[in-house]
């Protein structure tokens, strides 16, 4: 019979691995393991500690439960890690409208199926995450197809 634990330590020598950490893309740190011979990245953690200390803490908890019980063994030490240590979390802003911006729609003066549309001074206003879905909230607002609707400028506010 053969012995899995055995051949996963021989494919996976953990002093291949370099524990570190990088800085995250909102600040603070997050866990990094990289193949020192290869450079390759073998985990990136999602969460983000205050401390680059904390962050590499992270790393050797998913590298040894790695090394212990493949991806599950992993993912469940990393989780218990960052349990242990809630508090050296840094906090999460929260935003609901995190992707949707104002964008301004130009109308033209135009005649839609005998409805004269647009020509005002003012542009629409409307609340959107591209200017695609901008023209079509303007367009659904005018009560007109948005496909047959000629724009003019459309801008982020």
């Amino acid at each position: 019979m053969i012995n899995f634990k055995s051949l996963r330590e021989a494919r996976l020598d953990p002093v291949d691995y370099t524990v570190g950490s990088e800085k995250g893309p909102k600040g603070g740190f997050r866990a990094h393991i990289k193949h020192e011979k290869k450079g390759t990245t073998m985990y990136l953690g999602g969460k983000i500690f205050k401390s680059a200390k904390d962050a590499e803490g992270h790393a050797k908890a998913y590298l040894d439960g790695y090394a212990a019980s493949g991806d599950r063994g992993a993912s469940r030490a990393a989780d218990v890690y960052v349990t242990k240590n809630k508090s050296k979390l840094m906090k999460e802003d929260v935003q609901l409208d995190e992707g949707f911006s104002n964008w301004s729609v130009a109308i033209p003066a135009q005649t839609l199926n005998g409805k004269k549309i647009g020509g005002g001074k003012t542009p629409i206003v409307v609340k959107a995450r591209s200017a695609r879905e901008a023209i079509q909230k303007a367009a659904k607002r005018l009560g007109v197809d948005f496909k047959f609707l000629k724009t003019g400028k459309v801008t982020k506010e």
